[in-house]
């Protein structure tokens, strides 16, 4: 009783600064020096990235994507590894959906979701694109964004994926038909 009462008073008062990104970084990069694979700098921030400043996922991260791609280490292994759709492809469908048809935007979908793309991780990385993107309004990144949420909350409710994301870049269409 009186060591789980130590142990929750002793958390309260002890907490670890988080590590800096460049020294994430060094840690990684020494790591992968140690194991001979050939990784640059800006995929190993890419890593970190992905991994929200996690040094111990970094870690696992990074031994997982050099078990399946043995010495060479590059962006494509490591999104496919993870999930991670390339935001190319996620600014491209957004794109495309401002301009396109109903019918247009749900094979749009089709197709995307056909290539194994998460329909989750697409709502994830279009929250990550329309919020750093400079050519949208901040009411309409708001907006986009509420969208998104409402969307996510369908899909947790069972909703057929395929039809929410296209819901959702049917009214991206709309508000840009409406400018």
């Amino acid at each position: 009783m009186y060591f789980i009462l130590f142990k929750c008073i002793y958390s309260m008062y002890f907490r670890f600064n988080p590590l800096t990104f460049e020294s994430q970084v060094n840690k990684l990069k020494q790591i992968a020096q140690s194991e001979n694979l050939t990784i640059e700098s800006k995929i190993i921030e890419y890593i970190i990235t992905i991994t929200d400043g996690d040094l111990r996922r970094s870690i696992n991260l990074l031994q997982s994507v050099s078990q399946f791609s043995g010495n060479l280490i590059n962006e494509q292994i490591v999104n496919d590894i993870c999930g991670v759709i390339p935001m190319k492809e996620v600014g491209a469908l957004f794109t495309k959906s401002k301009s396109s048809s109903p019918l247009e935007i749900y094979k749009l979908v089709e197709d995307f979701l056909h290539e194994g793309f998460d329909s989750n991780q697409l709502l994830v990385q279009l929250t990550d694109f329309i919020i750093g993107s400079k050519d949208i309004s901040d009411k309409d990144k708001a907006n986009f964004v509420f969208k998104i949420a409402q969307s996510e909350r369908m899909m947790i409710e069972s909703a057929n994926s395929q039809l929410v994301i296209t819901k959702f870049l049917c009214s991206v269409r709309q508000a840009y038909l409406m400018n």
